[in-house]
């Protein structure tokens, strides 16, 4: 049989469609961090200062990993841990934590979890920031708010909404201007 333009293009068409469906309709079952914008945190530095009942998820997350200041194989060779705990905050309804990775993607991502009745619902991995780990709670939170105003900004793992990202970016900048500068 010989493929031609015209046998190939309806199976492209179809198969262009149904990657597009599938991302379109995935994206709107991306959990919103709603309860996290009016939260009160309470800050978490070390893996040992996590309450003895955690999410399943964030169990699973953190097993096996360096705790803050630990050793770290920030490389892609040798032995040891290649992701440590960099800083975390609680609430009632909402857990943030930042993982550092290791490797050539070195990065720091942002992971969160929102309580939905009595269980617990894990986001994805984002991208928080590259450079250096938060060192206070004030920083972490800014820090996380404009992820997640750029995550409603752009359509990333949310769905696209203005007023969402200005209302997260907003958030941020009336904490960052408290700051102390670097």
């Amino acid at each position: 049989m010989k493929l031609s333009r015209k046998t190939i293009y309806p199976y492209f068409m179809f198969s262009i469609t149904f990657l597009l469906g599938f991302s379109l309709s995935a994206q709107t079952f991306a959990l919103e961090p709603t309860l996290c914008y009016d939260a009160k945190f309470s800050e978490v530095r070390s893996l040992s200062e996590f309450p003895s009942k955690m999410p399943p998820g964030l169990v699973a997350l953190t097993e096996g990993i360096s705790d803050r200041n630990g050793s770290f194989n920030s490389f892609d060779v040798g032995a040891g841990p290649r992701k440590r705990f960099s800083f975390a905050a609680i609430s009632q309804d909402c857990i943030l934590i930042a993982i550092e990775y290791g490797g050539r993607a070195y990065g720091i991502s942002l992971w969160y979890f929102i309580a939905d009745g009595s269980k617990w619902q894990q986001s994805q991995k984002l991208r928080y920031w590259d450079d250096e780990p938060p060192q206070t709670l004030k920083e972490f939170l800014v820090g996380a708010q404009n992820s997640f105003g750029a995550m409603y900004q752009h359509g990333w793992g949310l769905p696209k909404n203005d007023v969402e990202s200005i209302k997260w970016y907003r958030k941020a900048a009336g904490q960052e201007n408290d700051l102390p500068s670097k």
